[in-house]
């Protein structure tokens, strides 16, 4: 499955029909439900996996509503991100590259990328290069 037809189906709800899809693109979507399932957070899939399920639920001021589970509503609070870092140890002097997840508070948070795409600098610049013609013009294409 495309990251195109993973975003359709993710943020606009677009499902291609079952019946339709190959074996490959059933297995694809399978897996990808599957990876979303195993990054939500243990206390929210106990409510998710008792939706619709028949619930009594007493309030503060002990009034008892009997019926079915049909939403909860969740607060992102932070976001973690996997990053390889290269830092400086002043112990000993050496500069390290660190595997690492850090996790940021959303109210630090000033820009969030989403990354597209990845380009070593040096295929960038053999690119560009490329793109200009032997009389010094710059090809678009």
């Amino acid at each position: 499955m495309s990251d195109e037809q993973t975003h359709s189906i993710l943020l606009g709800g677009k499902f291609p029909p079952i019946k339709k899809m190959s074996k490959a693109e059933l297995l694809s979507e399978t897996e990808m439900w599957r990876n979303i399932w195993g990054w939500i957070p243990s206390q929210i899939k106990y409510y998710i996996a008792r939706t619709g399920s028949t619930v009594g639920i007493t309030i503060r001021n002990y009034t008892r509503y009997l019926g079915v589970l049909l939403d909860t509503e969740w607060e992102l609070k932070g976001v973690e991100c996997g990053v390889f870092e290269k830092v400086y140890d002043q112990n000993d002097g050496n500069y390290y590259f660190e595997r690492k997840i850090i996790k940021l508070p959303l109210g630090q948070i000033v820009s969030f990328q989403w990354i597209q795409e990845r380009i070593l600098d040096e295929i960038m610049a053999k690119e560009d290069e490329e793109s200009i013609s032997e009389d010094g013009k710059v090809s678009l294409s």
